[in-house]
C-alpha cells in the first residue's frame, strides 16, 4: 500500500493559537494594558524570554526562532499589532 501524503500545513498556523478570553487575560497579565509599553517591553526580550512569555500567554510551548513572529503573536493576544521596531497600534 502506498504511503498517504501528509495533509497540507498551509494556513494551519493561523488556527493553532486561538485568541480566547484566557489568552487575552494572560497577555494583559504579562504585558500590561498599555500598548506602547508592551511593544517596548517585547522589543527588549531575547528569543528564549519571548518563547517563555509565549508559553505563559498561550499555554503551549513553541519552538519558533522567529522573534518578529513571537512578538506579533504576543501582541495579538493583547489585541495589538506590531507596526515596526517597538511601535504598536491598537
Amino acid at each position: 500500500m502506498a504511503a498517504q501524503p501528509e495533509p497540507s500545513k498551509v494556513g494551519r498556523h493561523l488556527l493553532r493559537h486561538e485568541l480566547t478570553d484566557h489568552v487575552r487575560a494572560a497577555a494583559a497579565a504579562e504585558l500590561g494594558c498599555d500598548a506602547t509599553a508592551a511593544g517596548h517591553a517585547l522589543w527588549q526580550l531575547r528569543k528564549q524570554a519571548l518563547r517563555d512569555t509565549f508559553e505563559r500567554v498561550y499555554g503551549v510551548p513553541t519552538a519558533s526562532g522567529n522573534n518578529d513572529w513571537l512578538r506579533g503573536k504576543l501582541l495579538q493576544g493583547g489585541a495589538w499589532r506590531l507596526m515596526g521596531r517597538g511601535t504598536v497600534a491598537v
